[in-house]
């Protein structure tokens, strides 16, 4: 293949069928597509390269390479990742390289629960507090963090200690916390906030009785 004179960008690479305004969350669910076609100004021959789409996260569903020769474009699925906030798209063609950086939108997240469920406490003793959450699709979200704290409990003494105050989710989307209670406490009910990045944040209360 024979490059013009001309400097301009060999291979353009758009997102969405129609060039079409889309988002992508990164959800491990959400589908788009890219298409990456050949510049007007590249001079024939093209029937014997091919076109290549490689991306950094996600996962391409169907064909990501193929012959350009007659329509000059490659359209590719991907499915969005849930482990990252952005994607890059790089095609290739012979010896031209292009590129294209995708942000993607947070994943609302869904409901926080208790893992196992039901749960109980043991008083006298240290006690693992376990909290899953994860997007509304049912994906891990990456990156989120976890806050828990005592909210309230029964009786009002002896008291009972959480800690850390925070933790990361785990690629399972599970939180874990360690929790003390007194000799005495019949329940305690913990306020838990998780914070996506980049994301909104969604609160609950799990009331937790001794066991």
């Amino acid at each position: 293949m024979r490059p013009p004179d001309a400097d301009f960008e060999r291979i353009e690479l758009t997102l969405c069928d129609g060039g079409d305004a889309c988002s992508l969350v990164a959800d491990g669910t959400s589908r788009v597509t890219v298409r990456a076609c050949v510049a007007e100004q590249v001079q024939d021959p093209l029937a014997d390269v091919t076109l290549k789409l490689t991306l950094s996260a996600g996962t391409f569903v169907g064909p990501s390479e193929g012959s350009i020769a007659a329509q000059r474009c490659l359209d590719a699925v991907f499915t969005a990742p849930s482990s990252t906030q952005a994607v890059r798209i790089d095609a290739a063609l012979a010896d031209f390289r292009q590129s294209l950086d995708v942000a993607l939108a947070p994943a609302p997240l869904g409901p926080i629960e208790l893992t196992p469920a039901p749960a109980a406490i043991a008083p006298g003793a240290t006690n693992d507090l376990r909290v899953r959450v994860r997007a509304t699709q049912g994906t891990p979200t990456a990156g989120t963090r976890v806050a828990a704290r005592i909210a309230a409990q029964t009786p009002a003494t002896p008291g009972v200690e959480i800690w850390p105050a925070s933790t990361l989710a785990n690629a399972d989307g599970t939180a874990t916390f360690s929790v003390y209670a007194g000799l005495g406490v019949t329940s305690v009910t913990y306020e838990v906030t998780a914070t996506p990045p980049g994301g909104a944040a969604v609160s609950t209360t799990l009331v937790v009785p001794a066991r």
